[in-house]
């Protein structure tokens, strides 16, 4: 029996210690450093994780964050299903690009892909999947002219649609696992992404 928080807003100091804990951290945003009141923010938090039996980090990166602040972890990289990328029917070549992920965060950048398409003439099809509300995204596409579909799909459907799709365009700034470009890669599509270095 033990403790197990899924991220560092959950972290209870009241009971870490009274049975095993177990936190998993994703990282913070590079711009939340620079936040006058990153010191007040951080502290208690890093306390918090400094006095549980295990804290988790979903990469390399992020591990390295914590040493610098004197936190121990332990990288826990996701890897890719490849029995689901092998899987799914073809549905066959199509005029679109692609983006996974959830659009209501701001790091995605969603906003400033829909922009970018909107220069292309002619622009092809996007295909947003992902959770989130689409409304505010549609309007902003349908004032510039871009032709957006968003879905939430299986797995075996994605898979259908990833491999159809002319490119993964994956704009955010930052990440956990950031599955959706290794996914694209594994099933042979190519990828639009960063240069910045992810979480």
């Amino acid at each position: 029996d033990f403790h197990f928080f899924i991220s560092d807003s959950q972290l209870d100091s009241t009971i870490i210690g009274k049975k095993p804990s177990i936190a998993y951290h994703w990282g913070w945003l590079p711009n939340r450093f620079l936040h006058p009141s990153f010191p007040e923010w951080a502290t208690p938090r890093l306390e918090a994780m400094s006095r549980c039996t295990r804290v988790l980090v979903p990469s390399p990166m992020t591990h390295e964050q914590l040493c610098c602040f004197g936190v121990d972890s332990s990288a826990c990289i996701a890897g890719v299903d490849a029995r689901t990328l092998a899987s799914g029917e073809d549905v066959g070549q199509k005029r679109q690009v692609m983006f996974i992920g959830r659009f209501d965060a701001e790091y995605k950048n969603l906003e400033l892909l829909i922009q970018a398409m909107s220069m292309l003439d002619p622009s092809p099809q996007l295909l947003v999947v992902g959770p989130g509300d689409p409304n505010r995204w549609l309007g902003l596409c349908n004032s510039l002219g871009v032709s957006a579909a968003f879905a939430q799909l299986t797995d075996q459907e994605k898979v259908a649609e990833l491999r159809a799709s002319s490119c993964l365009i994956h704009p955010s700034e930052y990440e956990g696992f950031g599955l959706p470009p290794l996914e694209a890669m594994v099933v042979g599509t190519p990828v639009l992404a960063f240069s910045t270095p992810h979480m």
